[in-house]
């Protein structure tokens, strides 16, 4: 499977974002205490960084999936992918916020992380739309058809 080498890197990128504000800058901004937009931001980027991974992860695992089972390959084109794995990331951040579940820990209800969450879904299918997710391979068969 070729996942497109940008979701890669942004996959890496936003995990690394996490961990390093889990346990450097969230702690920093609480110390020195910046103000309401530090605290805001410190606080609700995990929820942005577990909407982008999330959904990074469910479209990896169904493209392994559409690779897997041919009937699925005829049916799910790159968009319905992304659109299936951002449906299934949103229900599950959401959710959690609105404490329906806490399948990913506890959680304490917050607007704000919420609209992260939100916003995260919208980057990256704003990054899907833009760049694409996995690489098209063409077979003998689509090339004598092209």
């Amino acid at each position: 499977m070729d996942v497109k080498k940008h979701l890669r890197y942004l996959f890496f990128v936003v995990l690394v974002l996490f961990v390093l504000n889990k346990l450097l800058i969230r702690p920093w901004v609480l110390d020195v205490n910046l103000g309401f937009p530090s605290l805001l931001i410190v606080n609700s980027f995990p929820n942005f960084a577990e909407a982008v991974v999330g959904t990074l992860v469910v479209t990896n695992l169904i493209l392994l999936l559409r690779l897997k089972v041919r009937a699925l390959s005829l049916r799910l084109s790159n968009c319905r992918v992304c659109l299936l794995a951002s449906l299934i990331s949103g229900f599950y951040v959401i959710s959690q916020e609105l404490e329906i579940h806490n399948i990913g820990g506890n959680n304490v209800y917050d607007p704000n992380d919420i609209a992260a969450s939100i916003i995260g879904l919208i980057f990256i299918n704003i990054i899907f739309a833009r760049y694409g997710v996995a690489v098209q391979h063409v077979t003998a068969t689509e090339e004598d058809g092209l």
